[in-house]
């Protein structure tokens, strides 16, 4: 949805519950479209939900960078999301987590397949906010501290196997002219494999 100018975005706020859905950071090689102009987006973009107010089964989305994101933000009186970026950094202080959630209340094999979720949310990019991976995403955030039930798990797991590539094989891809974090998802190969499910995390 169109958003350039502050007042076009006091008008969508009025019309529309603005909801932030996550924001990500670009890697080498990509851009997403900002509906802030049509201009490409290099750095990090935010992603938002955006449901009218007089007909909550209408949706509309707003992908934008931070300026954008923060005046909508503002506006709606929402926070903005913290960053996920999936770069290794050097400054182990910043917020690469890309929740916000503190890092230690998670519960292990559910931060993997959370990471999971955001590391497809990148590779798809321009991806449609009513798509099953955001509702994955937000339900993982809650009861961080829990281990994840199974459906969820099978659910991840069916949608990188729609996207016709293994999780190592997409790493892979984005790992190049990009130094990613070392990903990590054993633990959810491991819950596939005890309960003899056809597994999409490598070939």
């Amino acid at each position: 949805m169109y958003c350039r100018g502050h007042n076009i975005r006091i008008k969508i706020v009025e019309q529309f519950e603005v909801i932030p859905l996550g924001r990500f950071k670009l890697l080498n090689g990509q851009t997403v479209i900002s509906d802030a102009g049509n201009m490409d987006i290099i750095d990090e973009y935010t992603i938002f939900d955006c449901i009218d107010k007089n007909n909550p089964e209408h949706h509309e989305s707003i992908f934008c960078g931070k300026y954008v994101a923060e005046d909508l933000c503002s506006l709606s009186g929402c926070m903005l999301p913290p960053l996920f970026n999936p770069l290794k950094t050097i400054n182990k202080g910043g917020s690469s987590g890309g929740t916000a959630v503190q890092q230690d209340t998670w519960n292990k094999t559910r931060k993997q397949l959370y990471n999971i979720v955001m590391i497809m949310i990148i590779y798809f990019k321009n991806i449609n906010p009513e798509k099953p991976l955001f509702k994955i995403k937000l339900e993982l955030e809650q009861n961080a501290n829990q281990f994840p039930k199974l459906y969820i798990v099978k659910s991840v797991n069916t949608i990188i196997k729609h996207s016709g590539k293994s999780f190592s094989t997409i790493l892979s891809i984005l790992s190049k002219n990009n130094n990613l974090r070392d990903f990590k998802y054993n633990l959810i190969l491991n819950i596939l494999r005890e309960n003899k499910i056809q597994q999409y995390l490598e070939d």
